[in-house]
């Protein structure tokens, strides 16, 4: 089991989880049949997604032959902490109110917006009526102790 904590204030923000050995597969909602976003993670798990994170956007190193001139992809943290939203406790959000975009809950697209208690920006949380629903946390911004 692992124990996340603030890496500025040694602060839990989660309590025991269990590791994943992948990242089950986002789904999003399906317009067409009125579907609800899936939840990434089970209660209780977390995953380490490899690939890159969210902001900033950047022009992808090697784009599709037919892939439109201005399509970014994300180029923010390798190896964030997946878990599911409700893993955490005492994550506020963020005092920025451009990092919370999105028509029913934040879309996780313009960065960091979960915050701990001591003001470091530690995680993002994508809650969105669109997109998946899951919580990250940043690498570089929490440890893990088992």
């Amino acid at each position: 089991m692992t124990v996340f904590l603030c890496r500025a204030c040694g602060r839990p923000l989660t309590g025991p989880l269990r590791s994943l050995d992948e990242l089950p597969e986002q789904r999003y909602a399906d317009e067409d049949e009125g579907d609800q976003p899936g939840v990434t993670m089970a209660r209780g798990t977390y995953a380490v997604d490899p690939e890159p994170f969210g902001a900033p956007y950047v022009v992808p190193s090697a784009p599709a032959p037919d892939a439109p001139a201005n399509i970014r992809v994300p180029g923010g943290p390798c190896g964030t902490f997946v878990l599911h939203p409700e893993d955490t406790t005492g994550l506020l959000p963020h005092p920025d109110p451009r990092r919370h975009v999105g028509c029913c809950g934040p879309d996780g697209m313009s960065g960091g917006n979960r915050v701990c208690p001591c003001g470091a920006e530690v995680a993002t949380l994508v809650a969105d009526c669109w997109t998946y629903q899951e919580l990250r946390l940043d690498p570089e911004r929490v440890r893990a102790e088992p």
